[in-house]
């Protein structure tokens, strides 16, 4: 979705890098938790959504005890396509 804002493969490159660390480092943001209450929103992330669900189900939690992770990843999924077709469409009209 983010390489459809560029016009050439070193922008899409360059956009791309952005969230990339954005996403790969957030777990490590969230021991300062207690410190930052801004940090708190990370929990939403969907790789700390993931983390959230492979913890739960190692320690034998069943379908209805993750069924809010597994509901806000569906959330996440379905803005990420929504976002992913209206930048497509934008750019077929450019």
């Amino acid at each position: 979705m983010f390489g459809l804002m560029s016009k050439t493969v070193m922008e899409a490159s360059l956009i791309v890098m952005l969230p990339f660390f954005f996403f790969s480092f957030s777990p490590m943001l969230l021991p300062l938790q207690d410190r930052f209450a801004l940090i708190g929103v990370l929990e939403y992330l969907p790789n700390v959504l993931l983390i959230d669900v492979a913890h739960q189900v190692e320690d034998g939690a069943n379908f209805g005890a993750v069924g809010l992770e597994l509901g806000l990843l569906t959330a996440w999924a379905l803005a990420a396509f929504v976002g992913s077709v209206v930048m497509y469409n934008r750019k077929q009209t450019d």
